[in-house]
């Protein structure tokens, strides 16, 4: 056996079911929101990762809000400094947005 490590095969997963945030929450607010005093302030919805120039206004589409740090470094590596520019683009987009 090979120590090398291999590859043995690619799939795609798909939930069964699919939930909408707006759905979800009138659903979460109807069950929930009696019980917890601070629901509403607990309820809005962050991407955490993965949010890009690219992909923004998507992910802007079904969450409240993002939490973004590589999108914002020196060729999108975690590592490097913030890069002026590039968050500037990132957060133009995002202003067109509200």
């Amino acid at each position: 056996m090979s120590p090398d490590p291999r590859l043995l095969s690619v799939a795609t997963a798909l939930p069964p079911h699919r939930f909408e945030q707006a759905e979800t929450l009138t659903v979460a607010r109807s069950v929930f929101a009696h019980r917890l005093r601070d629901f509403d302030r607990l309820a809005p919805v962050f991407a955490n990762t993965g949010v890009r120039l690219e992909n923004v206004r998507d992910v802007l589409s079904i969450a409240d809000g993002a939490i973004v740090g590589t999108s914002f470094k020196v060729d999108g590596n975690t590592w490097n400094p913030v890069d002026p520019a590039r968050a500037r683009r990132f957060m133009d987009v995002v202003n067109t947005l509200r």
